[in-house]
């Protein structure tokens, strides 16, 4: 730790130092939120946004790393991942949050990125999301049933319990 008071932008001093760190919430978290930061390699901050978003998902339970989770999928998705995991990670999260216009917006901003069955399953998770929030009385909005691949897909979502505030 001393290294890095010394030094505390120096990525080899970083990279060692999350390693000898649990995932999760605190030192590891800040650690590799300030690695991310300082990485100019655009496959290196990818795989560390990745591993950002899979150990915040794993600990939603903890305030405002559902939103770290969101964002650093989020800014996959701007650093060109466009992969199913990137989209079905987001999907997942915005459900938990009732979160229906994010996931709506998901679906349409992964036209071009996903494929036809990824495409379906994606909108029938926003549809269970859509439905669950709508079994809950939380708001009137429904997603739109008739656009093709609408019901397509697995249950994930529909399923999924809403987080609470």
């Amino acid at each position: 730790e001393s290294c890095l008071r010394e030094a505390p932008g120096h990525r080899p001093t970083l990279k060692l130092y999350i390693s000898l760190l649990s995932p999760g919430p605190g030192l590891w978290l800040e650690t590799i939120e300030t690695l991310i930061d300082l990485t100019t390699d655009p496959p290196e901050k990818r795989a560390l946004l990745r591993q950002l978003g899979r150990i915040c998902t794993e600990h939603v339970g903890v305030p405002g790393l559902m939103e770290k989770a969101i964002g650093a999928y989020r800014t996959l998705i701007a650093c060109g991942d466009k992969s199913w995991f990137v989209y079905e990670a987001l999907v997942v999260l915005y459900g938990q949050s009732g979160a229906l216009p994010d996931a709506k917006n998901l679906w349409i901003e992964s036209e071009t990125a996903l494929t036809t069955p990824q495409r379906g399953e994606l909108a029938y998770a926003v549809a269970g999301i859509a439905k669950a929030i709508e079994d809950e009385g939380l708001v009137a909005e429904r997603i739109d049933y008739s656009e093709p691949n609408a019901l397509l897909g697995s249950f994930r979502c529909a399923t999924m319990p809403l987080a609470r505030a």
